[in-house]
């Protein structure tokens, strides 16, 4: 029992230091990097936005324009009204903003360096998401991305959807 009877002293010492404390907690506020990730509700990224279903990834692959660039190739498939969904509940076309996927090799690097690739991808996914159309895209980062700053990355997605937008226009 002394040792349950230690740890409850311990929990009790940590909430009376917390409340002595509170004004300072209170005047640092949420860390750069927790505020940074939690955005305001307009830049969320929900699962609306994932590309998930094996399907999803072909029909973009199959039916969407390519462009390559330094950090990424980006397919896009445009989603208009002339494009009908297969089935009724088909989750392609039932919502209006557009949609990520990513396919990241172990090309590229170790699972940390990919996994590190890939949350700067959504993030600036995030960040644009709000000034695209009903597109889907699937980005496929090579190893030059685990080098570039998350800034240059958001610039490069713009440039690319910009240019992939245009070719799809050329193809109508």
């Amino acid at each position: 029992m002394s040792g349950f009877h230690g740890w409850i002293d311990s929990v009790l010492q940590l909430v009376s230091w917390i409340e002595k404390n509170r004004a300072k907690l209170e005047l640092h506020g949420a860390s750069d990097y927790s505020s940074s990730m939690a955005g305001d509700d307009n830049f969320r990224f929900p699962p609306t936005m994932r590309l998930k279903k094996k399907t999803e990834f072909t029909r973009v692959f199959r039916e969407g324009v390519a462009w390559k660039g330094s950090y990424f190739s980006l397919h896009l498939l445009l989603r208009t009204g002339d494009l009908l969904p297969r089935r009724k509940d088909d989750a392609l076309f039932q919502e209006e903003g557009p949609r990520l996927g990513m396919v990241v090799t172990r090309k590229v690097g170790s699972a940390v360096e990919r996994n590190r690739i890939k949350r700067k991808i959504r993030e600036a996914f995030r960040k644009t998401a709000h000034r695209l159309p009903a597109v889907d895209l699937v980005i496929r980062p090579n190893a030059a991305c685990k080098e570039a700053p998350e800034e240059e990355i958001s610039r490069s997605l713009g440039r690319a959807v910009k240019a992939a937008l245009e070719s799809v226009k050329e193809r109508t």
